[in-house]
């Protein structure tokens, strides 16, 4: 079996400056301020992770689903602003007549995950994708992919 395990966030779509903006505002509405040193730590990280910190750190009063549903509401409402990385359909299209498998491991919660596989229809050369919230340990471990 020949297969590839895609990214989401960097290698599939250019989503960062998105996740940034979303959780800076999220940042600064419930603390009046936003820390870009706390949150590099967190880049790439399982979403759950971060707001587990954020939460704890700021003495943050909002649960942790409400946080990660807040992101998750605000990054979809402003997938408009999410580019598909260039090329990459094409790699993907090669990829499947050639008989790999296909799938996507992403750190985003699987609503997220659905949006962008929806959004640039990439259910079409997929055969599986895992979201951060579907594992117990993030990246990079073996769990996850």
């Amino acid at each position: 079996m020949k297969a590839i395990i895609f990214d989401m966030d960097g290698v599939i779509v250019d989503s960062e400056p998105l996740h940034f903006k979303v959780e800076k505002e999220i940042f600064e509405e419930f603390t009046g301020t936003f820390d870009p040193e706390f949150h590099k730590n967190f880049i790439g990280t399982p979403d759950i992770t971060m707001w587990a910190a954020f939460k704890e750190q700021f003495n943050v009063d909002a649960d942790i689903e409400h946080l990660l549903e807040l992101k998750f509401d605000l990054f979809i409402q402003n997938l408009d602003q999410v580019p598909l990385i260039d090329g990459l359909e094409y790699l993907m299209s090669i990829l499947s007549k050639e008989g790999y498998s296909l799938a996507l491991a992403s750190s985003n919660g699987r609503k997220v995950v659905d949006n962008i596989i929806e959004k640039f229809k990439l259910h079409r050369y997929l055969d599986f994708s895992i979201s951060g919230d579907e594992v117990t340990n993030g990246k990079p471990h073996p769990e996850f992919f």
